[in-house]
């Protein structure tokens, strides 16, 4: 008799150990998708666009205290700068494939109510019914039942892929620049032509004075 209680209590120290563990991974898991589906994103569109904003800013000033050419080399740091954020962008498919991935995690949340089903079903005829273990799994009913929320969470993921997939017109844009480069480079030939003109000016006019 005493060897079947002693049984029965390490069976169970075992089973409420794998169960406080699988709580624990899960719970981790899903703190791990919440910081990397919503923080990071945010920190990175916030990141992207104080660059933008601190490059026009630079663009400007230089084109109110400064030449031409001063302004066309500002313009073509910012325009090769941009070939980092389009890395960034197009690094985001990654993450893509990670949000897409967290079906695999449905699964198994949706998995976990035949758990439930073998706990309450089988575990009574082995112990009794006022175990230690038992009493206990009230937790992990709470924990399935509340994994809806999640859910709704994981779903309402699709809004970020497309957020993600519409920054293809952003890479489109950015790689116009380049015929804008082209224009500005340019300007310098027709300044020197125009400065040009003032000499030639001075000359006819000193010809029409006797």
């Amino acid at each position: 008799m005493s060897s079947q209680k002693y049984r029965s209590q390490i069976i169970s120290f075992f089973i409420s150990l794998s169960l406080y563990l699988s709580i624990y991974l899960s719970i981790y898991h899903s703190l791990l998708i919440i910081c990397l589906s919503v923080y990071l994103p945010v920190y990175l569109s916030l990141f992207i666009l104080s660059i933008y904003l601190y490059q026009s800013i630079h663009i400007i000033y230089l084109s109110i205290w400064t030449g031409t050419s001063r302004r066309t080399s500002s313009l073509n740091f910012f325009l090769n700068r941009t070939s980092s954020l389009n890395f960034i962008l197009n690094g985001a498919s990654s993450l893509n494939f990670f949000l897409n991935a967290t079906s695999s995690l449905n699964f198994f949340l949706n998995g976990a109510s035949s758990l439930n089903f073998f706990l309450n079903k089988f575990i009574p005829e082995f112990l009794h019914p006022q175990h230690f273990f038992l009493n206990r799994t009230s937790s992990l009913n709470f924990f399935l039942n509340a994994t809806s929320s999640q859910n709704f969470f994981l779903n309402g993921a699709s809004s970020l892929n497309f957020f993600l997939n519409a920054t293809s017109s952003l890479n489109f844009f950015l790689n116009r620049t380049s015929s804008q480069n082209f224009f500005l480079n340019a300007t310098s030939s027709l300044n020197f032509f125009l400065n040009a003109t003032s000499s030639q000016n001075f000359f006819l006019n000193g010809i029409s004075s006797p």
